[in-house]
């Protein structure tokens, strides 16, 4: 058995600069050969050049195109070996490959999209107000797009198929003119009173605030003063950041009546700052009283004519942009603008379900729509752009040349040739003599070709090995693992003889047990860290306050300082610091978790390992799941610790895949047992048909509402962790797709 193993070496080198040169000038020119292809890519005598998969495709291609011919105008000092253009046509093949692919996909769900919303107008309704169509069209256009453009077979998920269709929903928008029924209902509209007051109402009595997951609506009569509120605790919060930031600089000629504010207060004490600036705004809390009726009938009038007066208005309508509310001034008028664009906000997020009621017009404005971008597809698509500073090699001995096993240099000359041909074609690397690269010269290990990447200032060697001769150990088939991910345990396993039908082990691998505990292979056991931080989770709360805090400030240097490039350059330089530290917290996590799960599994003899299907998932809004499960889905990072095991697994003879993740934290695994309704569930499987296996979860509590199964064995307050009940689930149901 082989295995394909890749390893990271940093490269040391006297002239990075010009090694960054090299780099610069090697993506520019495969951005020349992007543009070159492209103009082949829309004439249909040339597609099949892109047809051959393989990596002799792109040597094909590079000769049919006249490649060597090309040129790019940076750097003139360098010239390019023709070794070193054949190694640049690699990655602009493939991309041009794949974006012919990604063409002919839209082209054919537009040209499904145009029947079923002839057949099905409120598919049409749905798709340009919410973006969605029924499931049941959507496998069916997964069904049509079983084969690719070169007759290849591609499965694509549902979320990958959702995709494209928020592309095309987005160039409908943008790109929709003949509005002329979303015209008519907004003027009837306007000129209708009834339903003028219909949406005044609404828009007035549509403002709430969230207490414990429940939503309060605020009353009209108090609505003035919940704005006043927010009105006030904007103009806090905000001065209290810009009070941080020029605390020691000189803003005596500020134009932002925040800045004026803090420059006549004149203290540099945060807390004196917040005691006077609570009496500064005293006499907000008592200004004159607003009628918000009329001033709410003035603004939706206002946003009606702006939206019909546009070029394109079902854009405007469907898609309004909400940004920050700026403070003008900080007094009556001041409050009375933002009182304004509050309104104005809540208008505009109303008026599609008051104009889409019953707008069956729409279809013939999307049909025509449909058909303009059909015929502009090559001018509406983003054109692939190279932007990453790399370097592919096609054979190893452009790299490896006169090397030895105890000496540190590399030396190579496939780079570029200099102008003076007295002058030396080697540069010189230096490797430090690691155990990964004793690797490098084992007799079972066969290299690839590698890869060169500068990154940060740093040169990467990327070399793939081919490990032959894997030795796979014998293991019971018996032995089953199932794995439940989450994230307060980041994975909760379960461990079950299939043929007793009993459960051998159970791990809860949290931060503590990653971090905390240095784990004994032999034994299999936790042994606990003296002096080691392992509360990984407040370290990520922090960095993720900080890129906060980060985020706000820039938000606030666009608004007061929107042409210093230099300070946008110094925030954006921080703000991606703080992001890779966290990129690199999630690498560790995964790398971590990844050993410890194999380790556990070996030890067991197990040979399956089962995790839930997660293709499902998809990123929750804040309101709905809540701020800290919200930001944590951004970097859900379960489906590359699902990749690692099965790379991983692999080397030792054990094989991963995944099964329904469907009601598997409310089912009772106790009463599943046994039970093929119960166990092998389905996207058609009817929960009422299952009522009497589920039980009732509070927090990371899961108890069994049944007191004794079918069989008459009794289980009586039976009840325990939710995670480990979801692992047990997962270990007894049955396979829907193997990874190895």
């Amino acid at each position: 058995m082989s295995q394909i193993i890749t390893r990271k070496f940093g490269l040391k080198t006297d002239d990075i600069k010009k090694v960054q040169k090299i780099f610069l000038k090697f993506r520019d020119f495969e951005n020349l050969i992007i543009t070159r292809l492209l103009s082949y890519a829309d004439d249909p005598n040339y597609i099949d050049q892109f047809k051959r998969k393989a990596k002799i495709g792109y040597k094909i291609a590079y000769d049919f195109f006249n490649i060597n011919h090309l040129a790019p105008q940076t750097y003139l000092g360098l010239i390019f070996k023709e070794r070193m253009k054949r190694a640049a046509m690699y990655y602009p093949y493939f991309a041009i490959r794949n974006y012919l692919i990604r063409k002919n996909n839209l082209t054919r769900i537009l040209a499904l999209l145009k029947v079923m919303f002839r057949n099905y107008p409120s598919e049409c309704v749905n798709f340009i107000k919410n973006g969605t169509i029924t499931r049941q069209h959507l496998i069916g256009i997964k069904h049509e797009l079983s084969h690719n453009l070169y007759s290849e077979r591609q499965s694509l998920s549902i979320e990958y198929l959702s995709n494209h269709l928020n592309q095309l929903r987005k160039l409908m928008l943008k790109n929709m003119v003949s509005n002329l029924e979303i015209n008519d209902v907004l003027n009837e509209t306007l000129k209708n009173p009834s339903r003028m007051k219909h949406i005044t109402s609404e828009s007035l009595n549509g403002f709430s605030i969230q207490r414990k997951r429940h939503e309060i609506k605020i009353k009209e009569d108090e609505l003035l003063t919940y704005l006043r509120k927010l009105f006030i605790t904007s103009i806090k919060r905000k001065s209290t950041r810009l009070f941080k930031i020029y605390m020691d600089r000189d803003i005596s000629k500020a134009k932002s009546p925040l800045l004026q504010m803090i420059n006549s207060i004149g203290i540099d004490n945060l807390d004196d700052f917040k005691r006077e600036r609570d009496v500064y705004l005293s006499s907000l809390e008592n200004s004159a009283d607003i009628n918000l009726y009329p001033l709410c009938k003035e603004v939706t009038e206002d946003v009606i004519k702006s939206i019909t007066s546009t070029e394109c208005p079902l854009h405007k309508l469907i898609a309004p942009k909400f940004k920050p509310i700026p403070i003008e001034s900080i007094n009556d008028s001041g409050f009375l603008e933002y009182i304004k664009i509050k309104i104005r906000y809540k208008v505009m997020s109303i008026l599609p379900d008051i104009v889409f009621q019953g707008t069956s017009g729409i279809i013939t404005p999307v049909l025509d729509t449909l058909d303009l971008i059909k015929g502009r597809f090559s001018d509406l698509l983003n054109i692939p752009r190279i932007k990453t500073l790399t370097i592919n090699l096609p054979f190893r001995e452009q790299l490896w040349k006169n090397v030895l096993e105890d000496s540190e240099d590399l030396s190579q000359s496939f780079i570029f040739t200099p102008l003076k041909k007295s002058a030396s074609t080697y540069f010189k690397f230096s490797i430090s003599n690691t155990p990964r690269k004793k690797a490098l010269f084992r007799d079972d290990m066969f290299l690839s070709p590698p890869i060169l990447k500068l990154q940060h200032r740093k040169l990467i060697l990327i070399q793939p090995f081919e490990q032959k001769g894997i030795e796979i150990p014998d293991l019971n088939n018996d032995i089953e693992m199932g794995i439940d991910l989450g994230l307060k345990h980041f994975a909760v396993i379960s461990i079950r003889d299939k043929q007793r039908g009993d459960e051998i082990a159970r791990y809860f691998l949290g931060q503590k047990a990653i971090f905390g505990y240095k784990f004994n292979q032999d034994r299999c056991k936790f042994i606990p860290l003296r002096g080691v931080n392992w509360n990984i989770k407040r370290k990520l709360m922090h960095l993720r306050s900080e890129v906060r805090d980060v985020q706000t400030k820039n938000a606030l240097y666009e608004t007061n300082f929107p042409n210093d490039g230099k300070r946008q350059f110094h925030i954006d330089k921080t703000l991606t610091c703080l992001w890779d530290k966290i990129n690199r917290i999630h690498l560790e996590i995964r790398n971590q978790l990844t050993h410890r799960i194999l380790q556990i599994a070996q030890f067991h003899g197990v040979s399956l390992v089962k995790f839930e299907d997660l293709s499902w998932s998809k990123h929750s809004r804040k309101s709905v799941s809540g701020k800290w499960i919200a930001y944590h889905q951004i970097h859900w990072f379960h489906s590359k610790i699902i990749q690692h095991v099965v790379q991983v697994a692999k080397r030792v003879g054990i094989k991963v895949g995944v099964v329904n993740a469907r009601w598997s934290s409310q089912i009772c695994s106790h009463c599943a047992k046994g039970n093929d309704l119960a166990l092998n569930i389905t996207m058609q499987s009817n929960k009422g048909h299952l009522r009497d296996y589920f039980g009732s979860r509070i927090g990371k509590q899961f108890r069994c509402k049944l007191l004794q199964n079918k069989d008459g064995t009794s289980h009586l307050k039976f009840g325990l962790d939710a995670d480990l009940n979801a692992a047990r689930n997962v270990c007894m149901r049955p396979l829907i797709r193997s990874s190895i």
